[in-house]
């Protein structure tokens, strides 16, 4: 067998598990975007959807402890597409988002 290395972004890979396990489907969407992942301890976490000229569509914030999810509607926004952007205490990243 042969060992891979993996570095994380963060002080260690239990902090950076959100960062691991962040999903968000359907892409492309008709309008509701679901947004899953998990932390290892309690986090405070900030969901943002912008369009692609930078202005910002929806803000959600909350304190994340264990597995999350949420459905975002972005069916009143007109086709294209958005980044959302996930931020928790160790992690942030962005996703695409093609709206149908």
């Amino acid at each position: 067998d042969t060992f891979i290395p993996y570095k994380l972004s963060g002080p260690n890979a239990v902090e950076d598990i959100a960062l691991q396990t962040m999903k968000v489907y359907p892409n492309p969407t008709l309008g509701p975007v679901k947004v899953s992942f998990e932390t290892a301890s309690a986090e405070k976490c900030m969901i943002e959807i912008y369009s692609t000229t930078g202005m910002k569509i929806k803000e959600y914030r909350a304190v994340v402890d264990g597995e999350y999810s949420k459905t975002f509607d972005l069916s009143g926004n007109i086709s294209g597409c958005y980044i959302m952007v996930i931020t928790t205490e160790n992690s942030k990243k962005q996703f695409p988002i093609i709206l149908k």
